[in-house]
């Protein structure tokens, strides 16, 4: 077959096939040789099949083309194997499931794998919140809200404690298959607001940040300003709108949100290019709250509450995002829906977390997660990577 080109710079990515797209045994920067050939250093993997994809760093769409067969040593220097490299996949990470574990105001999120159920982080930092997460699209990094900052080292063991602080939004990549402890790995830190608190961030497709402004100390169940940060540039603009848990249609132009302005928990849906935000559903005879989008965007789900003052949990609607009539998916003490590509609706549920077919209903739910009262607290937050 072809060979690579020589002396360039390669994104290496090496796939084995399992359900939910595959997993990501290696991936690494790696360099070919003068004579276009490359050696991959690293131990084999287990039995299996496998893709190998190659992306050109300088000119992703140059030298490697799909379904094209090109030669590489593997291993040392008698062994050498030629391998196909396959299409893209739009979806190279595995399905994720991000939550936050604990009771408000003391608790930390936690990142699974949806393939095998292994946790892959755990923010745990001692005496302060870490909360709301909230996937990039790519499915890589999670953002968070947290209020734990450093306190006043131990003067005998040089340990330096975690304490309460105001919130600020945090990235961090999620590894593949392996656990990470918050110490390690890359966390990037996007606000840094000393009397301020910046919580329940959504991102977009589109590259912004919309997120939840209030003074610090603020209750986190009351409304506040929604702001919305420029990634590429850092910059923050406040939308002019009141309320709190944001969350980006799929394409970017639209946002869902809930707000109390009218004196009741009420979802509405904002136009990012008219600046106009109207009702999601007129006819919500207590609070709704909580709102997610469909995988294609045409829908909102939400959940509503006992009655406007009795804010328990009572059922999930779906309803229009073009407007229309909402029906009732499912009654129960369910809050904080998620709606998976996958085909499943995820929720927060009592002791644990919840999910169902998207098609289906009361018959259907089932138990995914339990809590652990004893090691954690309840599950809450749900939020599926895709």
């Amino acid at each position: 077959g072809a060979r690579l080109p020589p002396d360039a710079d390669l994104h290496l990515a090496l796939y084995q096939e399992r359900m939910f797209n595959g997993y990501l045994v290696t991936e690494q920067v790696v360099h070919t040789a003068p004579d276009g050939t490359l050696r991959l250093g690293y131990t084999a993997p287990p039995p299996g099949t496998y893709h190998l994809m190659l992306i050109n760093r300088v000119d992703p769409s140059g030298y490697l083309e799909d379904n094209t067969t090109y030669f590489a040593y593997f291993g040392d220097d008698s062994a050498s194997s030629c391998f196909t490299v396959v299409p893209y996949d739009d979806n190279p990470v595995p399905w994720r499931l991000a939550l936050a574990e604990g009771e408000p105001g003391s608790a930390n999120v936690a990142a699974l794998s949806m393939e095998s159920g292994s946790t892959l982080y755990s923010s745990y930092l001692g005496e302060c919140d870490t909360t709301n997460p909230a996937w990039w699209p790519d499915g890589v990094w999670l953002i968070y809200t947290s209020n734990c900052v450093e306190g006043e080292p131990d003067p005998d063991t040089g340990w330096v404690p975690f304490v309460a602080g105001s919130y600020d939004l945090y990235a961090r990549q999620i590894p593949f298959g392996q656990h990470q402890w918050s110490e390690e790995g890359e966390t990037v830190q996007l606000t840094a607001t000393p009397g301020l608190d910046e919580t329940e961030p959504a991102a977009s497709i589109n590259g912004a940040i919309v997120y939840r402004q209030a003074p610090a100390g603020t209750p986190v169940e009351e409304s506040g300003a929604l702001w919305s940060m420029n990634v590429e540039t850092g910059e923050s603009v406040d939308l002019g709108l009141v309320g709190r848990a944001p969350a980006w249609s799929p394409d970017g132009t639209q946002l869902a949100f809930m707000s109390d302005v009218d004196g009741t928990w009420q979802v509405y849906i904002y136009d990012v290019e008219t600046a106009t935000f109207w009702p999601a559903d007129e006819r919500c005879p207590s609070a709704c709250r909580f709102p997610a989008w469909s995988p294609d965007g045409r829908s909102l789900i939400y959940s509503s509450t006992v009655s406007a003052r009795d804010l328990t949990p009572a059922a999930l609607w779906v309803v229009p995002a073009e407007g229309g009539r909402a029906r009732r998916l499912v009654g129960g003490p369910y809050d904080h829906p998620t709606w998976s590509e996958e085909g499943w609706i995820g929720f927060s549920g009592p002791d644990g977390f919840y999910r169902m077919p998207e098609s289906g209903g009361a018959p259907d739910v089932e138990r995914y997660l339990y809590s652990q009262p004893d090691l954690g607290g309840p599950l809450r937050e749900p939020l599926w990577s895709r």
